[in-house]
This record gives structure tokens, C-alpha cells and sequence, in this order.
């Protein structure tokens, strides 16, 4: 059985020029980037005060007083008067001192 192809003469093909088809492929690649920091340390002075006392003591001579009774408390010595300590309280409780004591 002959098909109906057999009859035309065989023809040379035809070769087109070739499709480039481009496969893209990245690759990561490290570029070292430099970012330079200058860090400056500055020193402000700030003033506080610092409140200090200095304190002058003298000692005078004064006239002698007689022995006298005293108060209790006083060791027998006059002393400035009842309701005010005697030698050695270290704190004077007179209000207009300034050591008042606080209310609870």
C-alpha cells in the first residue's frame, strides 16, 4: 500500500538559526562594605557644693564666782537657772535654739 506522500520528491529541511534561551543564575558574592564610627568621650565638670564649717573656739578668763548652793543636777555649781539642764546635757532644750523635737 502506497500513502499519498509517496509520490512528492523528498526536500532538504530547513534549519532556522538556534533560539538562545539564557538561564540566569545568581550567586551571592560577600563585598566587604567599611563604616567607620569615631566615638568621642567628652568631660563636662559640673559644680556641686559642698558647704563646710570651720569653727573657732576661745576661751577666756572670766571673774570667780563664789561657791553657791546650785541647782539639782548642776554638781553644786550656779548654773543659768532651774528648767534649762545641767553640765554635760550636750543638748540645750530651749525652744528658741533651734532643737525642737518633733510630734509624733
Amino acid at each position: 500500500m502506497s500513502s499519498r506522500h509517496d509520490c512528492y520528491p523528498q526536500v532538504k529541511p530547513i534549519v532556522c538559526p538556534p533560539i538562545k534561551h539564557i538561564n540566569n543564575c545568581y550567586q551571592p558574592q560577600v563585598v566587604p562594605v567599611i563604616h567607620p564610627v569615631e566615638i568621642i568621650n567628652k568631660v563636662h565638670t559640673v559644680p556641686i557644693p559642698k558647704h563646710i564649717w570651720t569653727y573657732n573656739e576661745t576661751t577666756v578668763g572670766g571673774a570667780t564666782l563664789p561657791p553657791g548652793p546650785g541647782f539639782p543636777g548642776n554638781g553644786g555649781f550656779p548654773g543659768p537657772g532651774p528648767g534649762v539642764g545641767g553640765i554635760g546635757t550636750g543638748c540645750n532644750p530651749n525652744p528658741c535654739c533651734g532643737f525642737r523635737r518633733k510630734r509624733r
